[in-house]
């Protein structure tokens, strides 16, 4: 690849990293109540977050595909096009892992409630 391409691609890149990360709002982690010494109220609230929160990382996940999908241009070099897809997968990724984390995390927090006997 010569200067004027690199130099081409650099900027391509550069403007793409701005859009890729400033339209998609990634929703907060939230805390989750210890289930070993929360109140019924407690769980319950962390429910209902848990619930806020998936929505939120759907709605994130549909945002980036919607991104993904009309960030493409019409001669778009392949080198660009190959870049912005693997960011893409990357970054959906990631969410999704955070989202079974949490989900994770929340179900752990619940078998630890219940076993304390707990209604």
């Amino acid at each position: 690849m010569n200067v004027i391409s690199r130099l081409v691609f650099i900027a391509a890149m550069a403007s793409l990293s701005s859009v890729a990360y400033g339209a998609c709002d990634y929703p907060s982690r939230i805390t989750i109540p210890n289930g070993t010494d929360a109140s019924k109220e407690e769980m319950l609230e962390g429910s209902k977050a848990i619930k806020a929160y998936m929505n939120d990382m759907n709605a994130y996940l549909d945002c980036l595909e919607s991104e993904n999908q009309n960030a493409g241009e019409e001669g778009e070099a392949a080198e660009i096009t190959e870049q912005r897809n693997a960011l893409f997968t990357k970054r959906y990724n990631a969410a999704v892992e955070e989202m079974e984390s949490q989900a994770n995390e929340f179900n752990v927090q619940v078998r630890a409630y219940k076993a304390k006997g707990a209604e």
